[in-house]
Parts: C-alpha cells; sequence; structure tokens
C-alpha cells in the first residue's frame, strides 16, 4: 500500500564471483544506511535476502548464513522492512521506483524485464546500464535525490538497455543462467 518504494536486492555471501567488491559498500548494511539517509523519509526501503542465502543444497551451510543482527539493524532504519524470504520479487520490481543490486542475476533480469535497476558496483552487464551504475557514496547521494529522474532515463531508455544487453549475451554469457545462457533459459524469459 505504500506510494514510494525502492527495492535492495542482497546478493549471496561470500560468493565473490557474483558479488563484486562494490567499495565502500561491500557490507550490504552500509549501502542501506546510506540509501536511508539519502531517500526521502516517505520512500520505503524493501530489503529481500537472496534466496539461496539458506539453502543447504546451494550454500555451505551454516557457516555462510548472515548474522541475524544484520537483520536487526536493517529493520531498525526507519521505513525499512526485510521481505520473506518466498515473496515474489519479480511483481513489487514493476512499481518500484528502482531495484538495487550488487551485480547478481536481478540486475540481468530486471533488464530483460525493462524494470529501472542500478547496480552498486561494476557488474559484467553494467556496461548495457552505464548511466545507473553506483560506484561510492557521492553516486548514491545523487542517484537517491533524484532517484524519479532516473527513473524516467532509464523507463526512456530501458528498450536500448534490452538490446544492448542481449547483443552482450550472444558474446559473452554462454555459461549464465543455469548453464544454457540467459537468452535461452526460460526461468529468465517468463
Amino acid at each position: 500500500g505504500c506510494k514510494k518504494y525502492v527495492i535492495v536486492c542482497l546478493q549471496y555471501q561470500p560468493e565473490v564471483s557474483t558479488c563484486p567488491v562494490a567499495y565502500p559498500y561491500d557490507v550490504p548494511l552500509e549501502f542501506i544506511k546510506d540509501l536511508r539517509k539519502f531517500l526521502n523519509k516517505d520512500t520505503f526501503i524493501f530489503v529481500k535476502e537472496h534466496p539461496s542465502q539458506f539453502s543447504p543444497e546451494y550454500t555451505r551451510y551454516p557457516e555462510a548464513w548472515r548474522d541475524v543482527k544484520l537483520y536487526r539493524k536493517i529493520i531498525s532504519f526507519d521505513n525499512t522492512f526485510l521481505l520473506n524470504l518466498n515473496f515474489d520479487l519479480f511483481n513489487l520490481t514493476e512499481k518500484a521506483l528502482c531495484t538495487f543490486n550488487f551485480g547478481g542475476n536481478i540486475g540481468s533480469e530486471l533488464i530483460l524485464k525493462k524494470n529501472h535497476v542500478a547496480t552498486v558496483g561494476s557488474s559484467w552487464f553494467s556496461p548495457c546500464i552505464e548511466k545507473h551504475v553506483i560506484k561510492n557514496q557521492i553516486d548514491l547521494k545523487q542517484y537517491a535525490g533524484k532517484i524519479e529522474d532516473f527513473k524516467k532515463t532509464y523507463d526512456l531508455n530501458s528498450q536500448k538497455y534490452k538490446e544492448l544487453f542481449i547483443e552482450m549475451c550472444k558474446y559473452s554469457c554462454v555459461g549464465f543462467g543455469g548453464g544454457g545462457g540467459i537468452i535461452g533459459a526460460k526461468e529468465f524469459m517468463k
């Protein structure tokens, strides 16, 4: 029921190949704290944990689990909430002002869906959405302060971003998306 919100998608830890060091935001709590500080107070932040973070099949659990203190700190910020692990993220992203991600697959999925995404730190698909890459605190402050303008820019260019992404995938993403390449993977194209 909230009118304005952003989503922060946490990336699986400690898998560094899918979570590039996004200094100074290699610690997700620091990113969320600054985002809360820079966003309008009436804009909600929804934080979604990576679906595999607690999976015994995927992770070296339980040593890869995040400490519960992290989640308590996240929800201590005003208008900042954790989403249930089973929540349908894609329905929520369609009306979000922005979805922030740390270089994970969700960023590439949102490019294909033409939903506003900003990536924190450089990822392999950053060249497709160059104006929407956050590399430091100054970038985040600027992005959060003009988030509605950045959303308009993204919406106007979303088809171009998608075309650039698909072109890039033709040459560089053969092993991505469950081994079948992201373009052919049905879970990405639903």
